[in-house]
């Protein structure tokens, strides 16, 4: 044998190696001396060794010869190409973040991933874990697309929240900016400079303000951001992907909020709105978030609309097909009518189906009702556009909700202090204006939170500031943004404090806070590990409460606004089950933050506004709450409009007992008006009562009207059950990598490639080893993290002799320990194999035998299977990759295995398979190999089925994206050339130019972008053997 010559062990021919030209002779025999790796050699007899010329390319040839490779094999071929993060089966996101599996929320995973826009609107409802959703999908695309330039756009007061779920759930480290640092930012990677970053940013501080786009700017300020967007529009993308979170903040198209979400979308590749938005033919907000998702599909409320009436007969077909409740007439007859709407007429998906009819017998049979409801939904006009889940669909996360309410009498001092209060804010309101009406009412709602905690503010402060400060707690309570030129009531409140009432008597005989007081005794004594949430809207109240419940040995933490609060160190404080018993929240302060560990809230007082409640009880009402039930205690004082607002209002609406839903602005009009009356007003109680009964009655009926509403066209973007029966089989199929497959597959290569490499497992119920590299191995890491710019992300190629403590678990969230590194599939180590796995010129040995025990591939029976594994690749607008399996049962006459469970005994061979050595001389091997051609013949067939219909999506899509970007382009250019005529007209020629250079930027962007839709609707496809073998099960 020649030095240099490629060889591999007849008894393992997956192990190859290279003759090194040395020979040792012993007992009458040469024995010839094979290099692995660099440090690896060993010394065979020529009889057992082969060539790679004397091996078949043919795995199949390979199998007939009974040349089988061993589990390991398998191992690394299916792990390689599992890490590829192009499969269409597999879930990247799926197991690899810390959080509960809840199959809904990969719902919009599937659908951004098939979203024709590039852009997706997840319209679930409140509590259902859209932060989490938004996660996943962030995980996915950085698996999928190594993605690197993320913004988050959010309420300022989320911003804590969104960094804290990034680190803890995705291990994303996100920075939070200003105006200033989000324009450096941007333009560093506009130069090529920072192309790695996430980001987050709120809609108060970075939305421009009025005539940012009239002057002059020098100043790194929101009004210099905008006018830089608007320029770099017509350039490349800034932004692989833009999360917007509480998108409904820009469903009015002339606000700030919404500009601003506009411009950076035009810089955006990809855009994923939040938003517990319902869906339904009149909801005008719904229309305005799709057309920020897609600007040029929804350019008009009448094309939305439109599209949903498009949507009907697909809808209505889908249902009747999944029901069997169809005849093959009456199935062509609505595929005919789908057609004929405009936006339909020239489906290629549609017309193949008409083409070939599914027979009466399809019509029923369960596996083909599946696939065409599959592909009924894959025409859905905005099935991969909008995504919507209701709570009630979730039955898992069904929560009661127990309400009790304690009506407190209210003392002599407290009755006297009420009155006088009350007929004081009355005076004020009526002989002041609109604005003055409504921030009357501050002093009001701050009484009926704590009287004590009220006076005292009152008279410690009779300044603009204190009355700015009850503007703000208005705008939480009420939802009323006020105006800047208040009237001075709280200079009036502060004159009049000393005559309004008795601090030391109110203060002594504090009704509320003493049944607050007993009630928390006696459930610390029955339940002394008992946590319970308090809310109230007014600061002063949480300070008091701090002050007496600490007096009276009732352990509390308070958080509130401001920077003074660290909500994280909080919240994990309060979590904690030695940690504080109480949690004194405000309102602001409640945004955000998750709760679900606590099942016992109080509204110590309640906003009249039903959705801010209903927000305070999301805080433990929300995904993760493992309690079957939470209780809801609400105190307030008897005989007052509080306690009138409660009956004839909350109570009415069972705000307490379920979710109102999306109907946040209605209401917060509605509550404006009522408050409005109340204030202006100097009514008697049953007057008041009454005025409360039409505010219930008008909002009941706007909730009846709403439900209606979806409940008619919520399924014209469902979903049905394809996607969550896709979720539920990939989590059954174990369609994700898993810490053992990494563990497995990097043991293997090490194992094969660098001896001398030490993996001491520290249990063995944990992933948890010592790992110290060899030296060689050790410098070609290092190489590899140089080349890559990975240097500093581990620690397990230093010099030192010491070992690595690591972790094989593929979780991107959590923490390991400061001294634990976490192998997951984005860590240096895995990329490292899988770039020497995928450059070496051993390649993958094609062929492997297992035995697999049958606990581990039920429903499969015991015996002998053959299998093949083949690699199906189609290249158009996407690049789609899916692994395909076949297996048949050897040892009795059957029909091939389904594919689910053919994927099962290979994948189930590659995790746990034992080798199996004796396979060639024990098994058929011509037999088996005669199986596998059959095998390869179903997947030929199977492959010609799945490239024709990848083609019909792959031209609809272009023709869809081609159609948007036209009009995107004409309506752009449209807008530009009036800009330019404007400035042409004052004069200002300059301006004019560099608008002119505008539209060419524009034409020229587009022009390059038609161009690659026009290539991807050029379809390239291949199919790669990847394995074919024996697999016994026993």
């Amino acid at each position: 044998m020649k030095p240099g010559t490629l060889v591999c062990l007849k008894a393992d021919p997956g192990r190859v190696g290279t003759i090194t030209g040395k020979t040792r002779e012993a007992g009458g025999r040469v024995f010839w001396q094979v290099r692995f790796d660099a440090v690896t050699a060993e010394f065979y007899p020529e009889g057992q060794l082969l060539s790679k010329e004397e091996i078949s390319d043919d795995p199949i040839e390979l199998l007939r010869q009974g040349r089988l490779g061993r589990p390991a094999d398998l191992r690394k071929s299916l792990t390689y190409r599992r890490l590829s993060g192009r499969l269409a089966n597999l879930i990247y996101s799926m197991g690899t973040t810390n959080t509960d599996f809840y199959p809904y929320q990969f719902k919009p995973v599937l659908s951004f991933l098939d979203s024709p826009s590039n852009g997706l609107l997840v319209a679930d409802e409140v509590g259902l874990g859209k932060t989490i959703e938004a996660g996943l999908i962030l995980t996915e695309l950085r698996s999928r697309y190594d993605i690197k330039r993320v913004m988050v756009l959010c309420p300022a007061m989320l911003m804590d929240k969104w960094q804290m779920e990034l680190s803890t759930k995705f291990g994303i480290y996100a920075e939070p900016l200003q105006a200033g640092g989000l324009l450096k930012r941007f333009r560093a990677s506009q130069g090529g400079g920072d192309s790695s970053f996430t980001i987050i940013g709120s809609l108060q501080g970075l939305r421009p303000r009025k005539g940012w786009d009239e002057v002059e700017t020098t100043g790194a300020n929101s009004a210099t951001l905008a006018q830089f967007l608007q320029r770099a529009q017509y350039d490349e993308a800034l932004l692989d992907l833009l999360i917007i979170d509480e998108a409904h903040y820009l469903r009015n198209p002339e606000s700030a909020s919404a500009r601003l979400g506009r411009m950076l979308r035009a810089v955006s590749e990809n855009v994923l709105l939040l938003s517990a938005t319902p869906i339904h033919l009149k909801n005008v907000d719904l229309y305005q978030l799709l057309n920020l998702v897609d600007e040029d599909t929804f350019s008009q409320m009448g094309t939305f609309t439109e599209i949903l009436r498009a949507n009907e007969p697909l809808v209505k077909t889908r249902e009747l097909v999944a029901s069997k409740r169809l005849s093959q007439q009456e199935f062509a007859d609505l595929l005919r009518q789908a057609r004929q709407h405009p936006f339909l007429s020239d489906n290629r998906q549609l017309a193949v189906m008409l083409e070939n009819l599914p027979s009466q017998e399809d019509l029923r049979d369960p596996h083909c009702v599946a696939e065409l409801c599959a592909r009924l939904e894959r025409v859905n006009l905005l099935g991969r556009v909008v995504t919507r889940t209701r709570k009630r669909e979730v039955e898992s996360l069904r929560v009661q909700r127990q309400p009790i309410s304690e009506a407190v009498p209210m003392s002599e001092a407290e009755r006297t202090f009420y009155h006088n209060v009350t007929e004081l804010v009355r005076r004020y309101a009526m002989r002041g204006a609109a604005h003055e009406a409504f921030l009357s009412v501050m002093p009001q709602r701050q009484m009926s939170s704590s009287m004590p905690a009220a006076l005292a503010e009152w008279k410690r402060k009779g300044s603009r500031m204190a009355e700015r400060a009850a503007e703000q707690e208005m705008y939480e309570d009420l939802g009323y943004d006020a105006a800047d030129d208040g009237g001075p009531l709280a200079s009036e409140l502060a004159q009049s404090a000393h005559t309004l009432g008795d601090l030391e008597k109110l203060y002594a005989n504090d009704s509320k806070y003493e049944k607050l007081r007993d009630v928390l005794l006696d459930l610390f004594k029955d339940q002394p590990k008992e946590k319970v949430v308090l809310f109230s809207y007014f600061r002063p109240t949480l300070k008091y409460l701090l002050d007496r419940l600490t007096r009276d040995c009732i352990s509390c933490v308070l958080l509130m606004g401001g920077s003074e609060f660290d909500k994280g160190s909080i919240i994990e404080r309060f979590s904690h089950p030695e940690g504080p018993r109480v949690l004194l929240s405000s309102e602001v302060a409640s945004e955000g933050i998750d709760l679900q560990f606590a099942r016992f809230l109080i509204n110590y007082d309640l906003p009249w506004n039903p959705m801010k409640i209903e927000q305070r009880i999301g805080r433990i009402d929300r995904l993760g709450q493992k309690a079957p039930k939470i209780l809801i205690w609400n105190l307030l004082y008897k005989d007052t409009i509080d306690a009138r607002i409660y009956v004839r209002l909350h109570e009415r609406l069972r705000i307490f007992e379920q979710a109102l839903g999306g109907l946040e602005g209605i209401i917060g009009e509605k509550i404006q008006e009522l408050t409005y009356d109340l204030m202006r007003e100097d009514l008697t109680p049953e007057e008041e009562e009454r005025r409360i009964d039409q505010t219930a009655q008008a909002i009941e009926n706007l909730r009846l009207e709403e439900e209606r509403l979806e409940s008619e066209a919520g399924n014209l973007v469902a979903h049905g059950d394809y996607i969550l029966n896709h979720v539920k089989a990939a989590r059954e199929m174990q369609r994700w990598i898993t810490g053992e497959d990494l563990w497995v597959y990097v043991r293997d290569f090490f194992t094969a490639n660098y001896k001398g490499c030490e993996f001491r497992q520290l249990t063995e119920d944990d992933l948890l080893f010592d790992i110290r590299l060899s030296e060689q191995a050790k410098v070609d890491l290092e190489a590899f993290l140089d080349r890559e710019d990975l240097l500093g992300k581990t620690r397990l190629h230093s010099p030192e002799s010491a070992a690595v403590r690591c972790r094989f678990l593929n979780r991107v969230g959590g923490s390991q320990g400061d001294r634990v590194e976490n192998i997951n599939q984005f860590h240096p180590l895995t990329r490292f194999v899988s770039h020497k796995v995928g450059t070496s010129q051993t390649g993958f040995y094609p062929v492997a035998s297992a035995t697999v025990p049958v606990r581990e591939v039920v429903p499969a029976a015991k015996g002998l299977y053959a299998f093949y594994v083949d690699l199906w690749s189609v290249q158009g607008l996407r690049e789609i990759e899916r692994l395909s399996y076949q297996a048949v049962p050897l040892e009795k006459q059957a029909d091939p295995v389904t594919e689910d469970l053919a994927e099962r005994l290979v994948t189930s061979a590659a995790r746990v398979g034992a080798d199996w050595l004796s396979a060639a001389q024990t098994e058929n091997c011509q037999a088996a190999a005669e199986a596998v051609k059959e095998c390869f013949l179903n997947s030929e067939a199977r492959f010609k089925e799945f490239v024709e219909q990848i083609e019909r999506e792959n031209e609809d899509r272009a023709d869809v994206q081609a159609r948007s970007l036209e009009r995107h382009r004409d309506s752009q250019v449209e807008k530009l050339q009036a800009v330019r005529q404007s400035h042409l007209e004052r004069g200002k020629n300059a301006l004019a130019k560099a608008t002119e250079g505008r539209i060419a930027a524009l034409n020229s962007r587009v022009s390059q972008k038609l161009l690659k839709i026009d290539q991807g609707r050029r379809i390239r496809f291949s199919r790669t053997e990847v394995c074919v073998g024996l697999v016994r099960v026993v």
